[in-house]
């Protein structure tokens, strides 16, 4: 698929790996905390439950900013089944460009959990849907297992179970 996108900071700053808060400010191309008080909301948060990472995308948050978190992150994963709580992720403005962004994305940085599971928990039926569309996409091109769960008791016991 041929995407083209407008120029855009946020694309921009993604593609050529711009990790620096103060540079991106002065860009203002970060999620901006919604206090108004100037500072940035990182799109998810992430906390080690019984030796799973969860991470939850908070209100707000973008498909594309959490690509961008993945990208930073991953390798804090390294040697962990992880879980996605994606319900708050704001999916009304992803296109089909930005599903691809993640894919490709994905693809250049999983090889770092190798054999590892991540788990999605998705119980609307929006995020369900985009994040099935997700992980039928990534099937062949990630090196871990991905699967999409309505709820986190199942993605539990799927992480639990050995891989075949």
């Amino acid at each position: 698929m041929n995407c083209h996108y407008m120029v855009d900071l946020e694309f921009l700053c993604i593609i050529i790996g711009l990790k620096s808060r103060k540079t991106r400010q002065l860009l203002n191309v970060d999620n901006t905390d919604p206090s108004g008080d100037g500072g940035f909301m990182d799109p998810a948060r992430s906390e080690i439950v019984d030796g799973v990472v969860h991470n939850t995308a908070l209100p707000g948050s973008k498909l594309i900013h959490i690509t961008e978190y993945i990208k930073l992150h991953i390798a804090e994963w390294e040697k962990r089944d992880v879980i996605w709580h994606v319900d708050a992720m704001d999916l009304t403005t992803a296109t089909a460009c930005d599903v691809h962004l993640f894919v490709d994305r994905g693809a250049e940085v999983t090889e770092l959990r190798k054999g590892r599971k991540t788990a999605v928990v998705a119980k609307n039926d929006l995020h369900f849907g985009m994040m099935r569309m997700l992980a039928i996409l990534a099937e062949g091109r990630f090196e871990i297992a991905l699967s999409v769960f309505r709820n986190v008791e199942s993605a539990v016991q799927w992480l639990k179970e050995s891989p075949d």
